[in-house]
């Protein structure tokens, strides 16, 4: 996103402003997994 696209996209928001604050919501998504490596460095990943 360039820098005018992202002007124009602040400008817009700032039609959503309801008593001095701007909705907004939040996703936080956090994954973590241990696998051992095969004989070639790689990690095999079944999709059953």
């Amino acid at each position: 996103m360039g820098k005018d696209k992202f002007q124009l996209m602040i400008k817009m928001y700032e039609s959503y402003r309801k008593d001095g604050k701007l909705p907004a919501t939040y996703e936080v998504i956090y994954g973590h997994a241990w696998k051992r490596q095969n004989e070639l460095g790689k990690i095999q990943i079944n999709n059953q």
